[in-house]
């Protein structure tokens, strides 16, 4: 508190953060909060409130996005069940992509999605990049996101 930091690092789940930026508050300590992607969850937007109003976290999976895999991802899915996806839905639909192409036009085996899977190198979906088989393509940005006014916006 007396260093007057400017940003307070909190590496904890959505629930722990809102236990803890009350607490930031209480004592004083008036700094900019940080997480992690596990930040991107409703409760943190529902529970807490003023104390987490400009905390700034990564996501793995961005709704908002503009790739548009994943803005037609997130448009239809939000029309379908009326709330917004997060990253188990978005990595759940490219997993059953995936096998269900395997599949186009073969036989569905174990073989073909393994067959599939070496040939494919890099897809596109609603997750953004995911590299396949042998080729490594490490992800080195996650797109930053700030709570705003009760809203998770991207941060450009």
């Amino acid at each position: 508190k007396y260093l007057h930091p400017d940003g307070v690092f909190l590496p904890v789940t959505a629930w722990d953060a809102i236990q803890l930026a009350p607490q930031l508050r209480f004592y004083r300590v008036e700094s900019k909060l940080f997480g992690t992607s596990g930040w991107d969850d409703e409760i943190l937007l529902e529970q807490g409130g003023e104390y987490v109003d400009g905390a700034v976290f990564p996501v793995s999976f961005g709704s908002g996005s503009m790739n548009p895999a994943t803005a037609s991802f997130s448009y239809f899915y939000r029309r379908k069940y009326d709330i917004q996806p997060n990253v188990l839905a978005a990595q759940g639909y490219d997993t059953a992509e995936i096998v269900l192409d395997s599949w186009e036009g073969r036989t569905p085996s174990r073989s073909a999605l393994e067959e599939h899977l070496n040939e494919t190198s890099v897809y596109f979906g609603a997750t953004g990049m995911c590299t396949l088989g042998s080729v490594s393509i490490p992800r080195s940005a996650y797109p930053l996101v700030q709570v705003t006014d009760g809203e998770i916006v991207s941060i450009d």
